[in-house]
């Protein structure tokens, strides 16, 4: 994907658009660090079975963790399965476990 900053006249830095090859705006809060992908992928691989996104958020904060919410976890989830890295039981709601 390629993605560049705009400013938006905002100083919260968290808040400043993300402009995206598809036309699609998000903010850098939903873009996450190389720490919250690791933490985020433990969780999966210490799952027993697969995981709801709130499931995942939840388990983050049982830890410690700020993960902000679970739409933001499903962001995540949907960009590393577009990527083949998961893999998404689809029901209601959505399912999510490793790849191999």
């Amino acid at each position: 994907m390629n993605c560049s900053e705009r400013s938006a006249g905002s100083s919260d830095a968290s808040l400043t658009p993300i402009y995206c090859e598809w036309g699609i705006s998000i903010h850098r809060s939903m873009t996450p660090t190389v720490g919250e992908d690791e933490r985020i992928r433990a969780v999966l691989a210490e799952a027993d079975r697969e995981l709801t996104a709130h499931e995942i958020a939840a388990r983050l904060e049982a830890e410690g963790e700020e993960p902000g919410s679970a739409h933001r976890v499903a962001t995540v989830l949907g960009r590393w399965a577009r990527r083949g890295e998961i893999e998404v039981v689809h029901g209601d709601p959505y399912r999510y476990r490793l790849s191999g």
